[in-house]
């Protein structure tokens, strides 16, 4: 192919290559949202099925003590498509895991699903 010799269609598909090239690149260079961080972590006292929510700012340790108890007994928890507070199996695998708590009773949450059931009172602040 001879520089002096370009088709029109041939101008065209340059143009356009060029075109797309700046289009990715701009939009790869501009940052387009990224990752949704959030500043509320909710959890579910695996023994009463109290909701809490706790902001991230500040570091909490898993599981956190229970502002009533004293006790480490709030895991995390999050909503599902239903509106359902649920427990997720990796967290279930750990509450199990965990010494104390082989004894829980399934009335707070459903430990095949891990849809918490026992939840009441709606959602309190955490208080460290």
């Amino acid at each position: 192919m001879e520089t002096g010799n370009l088709k029109p269609w041939q101008i065209v598909v340059l143009v356009l290559g060029l075109i797309a090239i700046g289009f990715v690149g701009f939009r790869l260079l501009r940052g387009s949202g990224g990752p949704v961080i959030q500043d509320r972590l909710y959890l579910v006292d695996v023994t009463t099925g109290q909701m809490y929510s706790a902001s991230t700012k500040v570091p909490l340790g898993i599981p956190a003590k229970s502002p009533e108890t004293g006790e480490r007994t709030l895991w995390p928890a999050n909503r599902n498509e239903d509106g359902q507070w649920v427990v997720s199996s990796f967290v279930i695998d750990g509450v199990r895991g965990s010494d104390g708590y082989d004894d829980l009773p399934d009335d707070v949450i459903n430990w095949a699903s891990g849809i918490v059931t026992g939840a009441s009172g709606g959602v309190q602040e955490y208080k460290r």
